[in-house]
């Protein structure tokens, strides 16, 4: 069990974990605990099953813990106290509590990626180092290239620093990609004069003075359409001396191909063997397998987070290790079979929503737009997106806003298609 118990001066409103659990202990009436336990139940059915009734939030709680990474268990109380909104403690939201815990407890060090202390070390030196103005980070699919950038952007900067984040899934054209920056920085055009609007973006650049992050997340697709584009861009932010305020971290499954003075590039690996384990014991709770299906799984795997914890998933929605037969021989050792394996795992009928929210024409989309898609009311529609999340085929990226990661989104449309 992970040591929740640190406290943490820096917080404003909470002292400590435990802290949280009584405060929910007090305010959660019985019927509003019932509420949450029902919108909570797919991933806790397991544990009370084996354990007998919940009867109080630290009860809820004490169940998350043991099914749940802490990272997982923070934003799904945030969500579910963002949808329930009702209670406060001297006069701030429990929602706002979980969330603050959550910043808090990640700018002091505890770490919500398992197995990349050295990569976080190694990106935090590169960035603090006056020399560089920024880091590219690339590797396979799954490796966890966002949840590291998040990561850092949380522990290196503070409250002064501007972080502005772009996600470039599926951004293949450059002046789509120039036009989103703009908007940013509320100028809004239609030009489609690459020049133009890259002056004009620099321009606003250079107008930047105080310290700022820019995050440039899954550029792949569009360094590889427009490459040369991409470039000339990061040469162009790079070389000159009017954007020293501004650090940038830039996500892909490509290399740069250029050696550029300032900037770092990180590659990312499949885990370490101890790592992968530990992450494998941690995201299957409360099942237990024996050492030899475990390791089988690691294998399968490839050590990659995104397919260990997809693997884990579905193997908790399984009743018995009988039902496990596919160890031994229906996956050959890749993240596609990983992903069908999830999504074979998935009921009917949350399948539909899954497909369904696949043709969103963004691959982000917030609870207003599951509504109207899926033709759900508020908690309908919530507690759908819950079983999606805790199935890893969707990621919840904050408060009501969620994200297919560019693979799982990859492997929904190509299966509607054909």
């Amino acid at each position: 069990m992970m040591d929740l118990e640190h406290h943490f001066n820096a917080m404003d409103t909470v002292d400590c974990w435990e802290d949280i659990k009584q405060k929910l202990d007090d305010e959660l009436k019985p019927d509003e605990l019932e509420r949450v336990i029902f919108l909570i139940d797919p991933t806790i059915k397991s544990y009370w099953e084996r354990n007998g009734d919940i009867r109080s939030a630290r009860d809820l709680i004490n169940a998350l813990e043991n099914c749940m990474l802490f990272e997982d268990i923070l934003s799904t109380l945030e969500h579910i106290f963002g949808y329930t909104n009702q209670h406060t403690y001297e006069g701030q939201s429990l929602r706002k509590m979980i969330s603050d815990y959550s910043h808090n407890r990640r700018r002091l060090g505890c770490s919500n990626i398992i197995g990349r202390e050295t990569e976080i070390t190694q990106a935090i030196d590169a960035l603090t180092n006056t020399k560089n103005k920024g880091i590219w980070i690339y590797g396979m699919g799954g490796l966890g290239k966002t949840l590291l950038a998040n990561e850092i952007s949380e522990k290196l900067f503070s409250r002064n620093t501007t972080i502005l984040k772009f996600d470039l899934k599926q951004v293949t054209n450059f002046d789509d990609f120039i036009k989103r920056m703009l908007a940013k920085f509320e100028v809004y055009t239609t030009s489609g004069d690459t020049m133009a609007l890259t002056s004009t973006l620099m321009f606003q650049l250079k107008r930047i003075t105080c310290d700022t992050c820019i995050v440039l997340d899954n550029i792949e697709d569009m360094y590889e359409c427009e490459g040369g584009e991409v470039n000339k861009f990061v040469e162009r932010c790079f070389d000159s001396p009017a954007y020293m305020p501004i650090k940038w971290m830039i996500t892909s499954k490509i290399k740069f191909d250029k050696d550029m003075h300032g900037l770092v590039q990180l590659e990312l690996q499949p885990l370490s063997k101890s790592s992968a384990e530990h992450l494998l014991n941690l995201s299957i709770r409360p099942i237990e397998l024996e050492h030899e299906k475990r390791q089988c799984i690691l294998v399968m795997t490839g050590r990659n987070p995104l397919a260990i914890r997809l693997i884990s998933s579905a193997v908790k929605s399984y009743k018995s290790n009988d039902d496990l037969s596919f160890l031994n021989t229906n996956l050959q050792n890749g993240m596609k079979e990983c992903i069908e394996y999830a999504y074979r795992s998935l009921t009917e009928a949350d399948r539909v929503h899954l497909n369904s929210l696949s043709v969103v024409e963004t691959s982000q989309f917030d609870l207003e737009i599951v509504k109207a898609v899926l033709e759900k009311n508020d908690q309908e529609a919530l507690l759908i997106m819950m079983k999606l999340i805790n199935h890893q085929v969707v990621q919840r990226i904050c408060y009501r806003q969620y994200c297919f990661h560019p693979l799982i989104l990859e492997y929904v449309r190509t299966r509607l298609v054909s």
